[in-house]
């Protein structure tokens, strides 16, 4: 069972957690976009009897102006070797 003790501290550390602010982020003021998430997966799969590595990103942006839409409307690639690129 709790100790009296441990119920109390339990009790002030979740009405600390409770009440502490929000985590706010910062945008610098000339900003262009922000991202704000990037989430990256792998997976290791076999295709016709070799085994590969499967590399999945997904990023969201926030565009704040017209030079940033310019900035982000096209992507370089890299392409190397006997890699297979999809689902862009």
């Amino acid at each position: 069972m709790f100790r009296p003790i441990t119920l109390v501290f339990a009790v002030l550390l979740l009405s600390r957690l409770h009440a502490a602010d929000p985590i706010t982020p910062k945008v610098e003021n000339d900003a262009h976009a922000e991202a704000i998430l990037w989430e990256v997966w792998f997976s290791d799969e076999i295709n016709g009897g070799y085994p590969h590595t499967v590399t999945k990103n997904r990023l969201r942006v926030i565009v704040f102006n017209e030079r940033g839409a310019e900035m982000l409307s096209k992507a370089d690639i890299p392409h190397l070797g006997s890699r297979h690129i999809s689902d862009v």
